[in-house]
């Protein structure tokens, strides 16, 4: 659903006032026209001189999407590929904006922040993640720990089949859909999924969690 759609939406059905429907969409419009922005640079810049590679030290890795596209992919080592402005401030890595590609192993570490951005892949291993106007759509391991914190952004978890997770969230304005059965109590989602052996644990704010089968 288009997101000020969804907001007038959850007016409608008095779950947020007048007020909070207004900021909600006055943050939209600056949404959109931070986008604007960087179609803009990205069409004026030579991406040429800001293309390259960074081998990360381990897997054990904190990155922050401000303004640009990431894919998560598996691979032998940690690294990131980049087209675009990407800059390492201590042990995390921003990428301001344009798309990386990051390849880390199974069992890796990841701890992710998305202000504004859409991030896509495949991951297995340890995942905290912040998503405050962004989307993601993950494919997650057989029994991946996971926490999400999500404010306004639509997440998508995709599990396999013979997936073992213990699933606990918390939500206040936000929605979460399941293809397996959870249990669902005022503002709050939670069961187990096959063994239980992972964690998908949470809130949802405004915003939407989807976890599907692949």
């Amino acid at each position: 659903m288009n997101e000020k759609l969804r907001v007038l939406k959850m007016l409608e059905e008095g779950r947020i006032n007048a007020d909070e429907a207004e900021r909600l969409l006055h943050a939209l419009d600056r949404k959109s026209i931070k986008s604007r922005i960087t179609e803009s640079l990205m069409h004026l810049l030579n991406f040429g001189a800001w293309t390259g590679e960074m081998e990360l030290e381990s897997s054990s890795v904190s990155l922050l999407v401000s303004m640009g596209d990431l894919e998560i992919k598996k691979g032998e080592v940690p690294r990131i590929v980049y087209s675009g402005w990407v800059r390492k401030r201590g042990e995390r890595i921003i990428l301001r904006f344009g798309d990386a590609t990051l390849e880390l192993p199974p069992g890796s570490s990841l701890d992710l922040e998305v202000s504004m951005g859409d991030v896509k892949g495949e991951f297995d291993g340890r995942l905290n993640l912040l998503v405050s106007m962004g989307d993601c759509n993950l494919l997650l391991g057989r029994a991946s720990e996971v926490y999400v914190e999500n404010s306004m952004g639509d997440v998508i978890f995709k599990l396999p089949e013979d997936a073992g997770y213990e699933v606990d969230v918390f939500l206040s304005m936000g929605e979460v859909s399941s293809e397996w059965e959870l249990e669902e109590k005022i503002h709050r989602i939670r069961g187990v999924i096959g063994d239980g052996k992972g964690k998908i644990e949470g809130s949802v704010n405004m915003g939407n969690l989807e976890i599907k089968r692949r």
